[in-house]
Protein backbone atom coordinates (compact mmCIF):
# COMPACT_ATOMS: atom_id res chain seq x y z
CA UNK A 1 0.00 0.00 0.00
CA UNK A 2 1.29 3.44 -0.91
CA UNK A 3 1.67 5.99 1.87
CA UNK A 4 1.13 9.71 1.52
CA UNK A 5 1.70 12.51 3.99
CA UNK A 6 -0.23 15.75 3.95
CA UNK A 7 1.27 18.61 5.93
CA UNK A 8 -1.41 21.06 7.01
CA UNK A 9 -5.01 19.96 7.53
CA UNK A 10 -6.79 23.16 6.56
CA UNK A 11 -9.03 24.08 3.64
CA UNK A 12 -6.71 22.46 1.08
CA UNK A 13 -4.86 19.79 3.02
CA UNK A 14 -7.81 18.08 4.73
CA UNK A 15 -9.89 17.43 1.59
CA UNK A 16 -6.70 16.37 -0.22
CA UNK A 17 -5.90 13.89 2.55
CA UNK A 18 -9.44 12.50 2.45
CA UNK A 19 -9.20 12.13 -1.33
CA UNK A 20 -6.02 10.07 -1.03
CA UNK A 21 -7.66 7.93 1.67
CA UNK A 22 -10.65 7.31 -0.61
CA UNK A 23 -8.22 6.37 -3.42
CA UNK A 24 -6.74 3.61 -1.26
CA UNK A 25 -3.64 5.25 0.18
CA UNK A 26 -2.43 5.02 3.77
CA UNK A 27 -2.64 8.66 4.83
CA UNK A 28 -0.59 10.49 7.43
CA UNK A 29 -2.10 13.91 8.08
CA UNK A 30 0.14 16.32 9.97
CA UNK A 31 -0.74 19.69 11.49
CA UNK A 32 0.94 22.00 14.00
CA UNK A 33 -2.35 22.68 15.78
CA UNK A 34 -3.27 20.17 18.50
CA UNK A 35 -6.87 21.46 18.30
CA UNK A 36 -7.05 20.61 14.59
CA UNK A 37 -5.51 17.18 15.16
CA UNK A 38 -7.95 16.44 18.00
CA UNK A 39 -10.95 17.46 15.89
CA UNK A 40 -9.90 15.43 12.84
CA UNK A 41 -9.18 12.39 15.03
CA UNK A 42 -12.72 12.76 16.44
CA UNK A 43 -14.20 12.83 12.93
CA UNK A 44 -15.02 16.54 13.12
CA UNK A 45 -14.30 19.12 10.46
CA UNK A 46 -12.04 21.92 11.76
CA UNK A 47 -12.20 23.98 8.56
CA UNK A 48 -15.80 25.18 8.82
CA UNK A 49 -16.33 24.25 5.16
CA UNK A 50 -19.73 22.50 5.04
CA UNK A 51 -18.70 20.47 1.97
CA UNK A 52 -16.10 18.65 4.08
CA UNK A 53 -18.60 17.64 6.80
CA UNK A 54 -20.05 14.78 4.77
CA UNK A 55 -16.70 13.28 3.79
CA UNK A 56 -14.92 13.31 7.16
CA UNK A 57 -13.53 9.87 8.05
CA UNK A 58 -14.91 8.37 11.25
CA UNK A 59 -12.66 7.84 14.26
CA UNK A 60 -10.72 4.60 13.89
CA UNK A 61 -10.88 4.57 10.09
CA UNK A 62 -8.17 2.18 8.84
CA UNK A 63 -5.15 3.80 7.17
CA UNK A 64 -6.07 7.26 8.53
CA UNK A 65 -3.31 8.57 10.81
CA UNK A 66 -3.47 12.11 12.16
CA UNK A 67 -0.60 13.62 14.15
CA UNK A 68 1.15 16.85 15.08
CA UNK A 69 4.58 17.82 13.85
CA UNK A 70 5.84 17.53 17.40
CA UNK A 71 4.94 13.83 17.61
CA UNK A 72 7.09 12.90 14.60
CA UNK A 73 5.39 9.52 14.22
CA UNK A 74 4.93 9.64 10.49
CA UNK A 75 6.77 7.99 7.62
CA UNK A 76 5.67 8.59 4.08
CA UNK A 77 6.69 7.91 0.53
CA UNK A 78 5.35 11.24 -0.76
CA UNK A 79 4.87 14.56 0.98
CA UNK A 80 2.51 17.30 -0.21
CA UNK A 81 2.23 20.76 1.30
Amino acid sequence: MQKVGIIGLGYVGLPTAIGFLDAGFEVWGVDVSQRTVDMVRAGKNPTGDPDVDDIMPAPGTPNWHITTLQQKQYRTAILFW
